[in-house]
């Protein structure tokens, strides 16, 4: 089993470079927060949904129980240690610290409560106050209060304007397709901001997905699920720049009786709900 419920979330084994860069076996535990709390609306698991939330409530990014030695427990140590490896001070850097809360799990844990049908827990949600941006901030203060819907768009349209990293799009999306901005999605899928090979966020952003649902379904079905989730990377499973095959010696593709395929899960979550 690739991808297994390890205390409450859904983890990955570390991709090869990261075992050698932190030291131990790290189970992608970083950004487990972000893609369990999508899981728990694609498996309909609201225990692990609320577990997302009670972990940013408490500024943690993954449980007591996943925590290890070499995690820094500060930014600033995390820093040091980067630089001491860099200079060959040090064989392997700290991982970020456990309370190094940034926008990302924030904005997951929102938009996948909007999908559950928990908007009122969303109340409970607090950016911290360094990691705000007008983006993010206005559209979770429009999912909070349901007013200022006109803010949240100018702001995301003006953050469109640039280029940005494709986890940044990932997230924007699943904004836009929650708060129903047409004008987000029309901004994202219209001005060359979609990979071609990015099927999750086409189908976001596609603002006629009603009619282009057998078109949609079509590229689903053909697609098999992989162990990297590539729908918030800047890659191609097949020009992964870490790739080596010491790492994946199974290659790319996970087993037919895989329980947990996040990319494939939340491609049949958004088409048939």
């Amino acid at each position: 089993m690739y991808y297994r419920k390890l205390h409450g979330l859904i983890c990955a084994p570390s991709r090869g470079w990261q075992k050698e860069l932190y030291g131990y076996e790290c189970w992608c535990k970083g950004d487990a927060l972000s893609g369990s709390a999508l899981m728990a609306v694609a498996h309909n698991d609201p225990e692990m949904l609320l577990l997302c939330l009670k972990l940013l409530k408490e500024g943690k990014r993954w449980p007591d129980e996943l925590s290890h030695e070499n995690d820094a427990k500060t930014w600033i140590g995390w820093q040091i240690s980067r630089h001491l490896r860099k200079w060959g001070f040090r064989e392997h850097e700290k991982y970020r610290p456990q309370t190094y809360v940034t926008r990302d799990p924030c904005l997951a844990v929102a938009y996948s409560l909007a999908l559950a049908g928990k908007e009122d827990k969303i109340k409970e949600i607090k950016i911290p106050f360094l990691r705000r941006r007008p983006s993010s901030s206005s559209w979770l203060r429009y999912m909070k209060t349901g007013k200022g819907k006109k803010m949240y768009e100018w702001w995301a349209l003006f953050q469109l304007r640039r280029k940005l990293p494709n986890y940044v799009i990932h997230h924007m999306a699943f904004c836009a397709y929650v708060a129903e901005s047409d004008k987000v999605k029309n901004q994202i899928f219209h001005y060359g901001f979609i990979p071609p090979w990015n099927l999750l966020i086409d189908m976001l952003c596609d603002v006629a997905l009603r009619y282009n649902h057998e078109k949609h379904q079509e590229k689903i079905n053909k697609y098999k699920p992989k162990i990297l989730y590539q729908w918030s990377g800047d890659y191609h499973f097949e020009t992964y720049e870490w790739f080596d095959g010491r790492y994946y010696p199974d290659g790319w593709y996970l087993p037919e009786d895989e329980y947990y395929k996040p990319d494939k899960d939340i491609l049949n979550y958004v088409i048939y709900n």
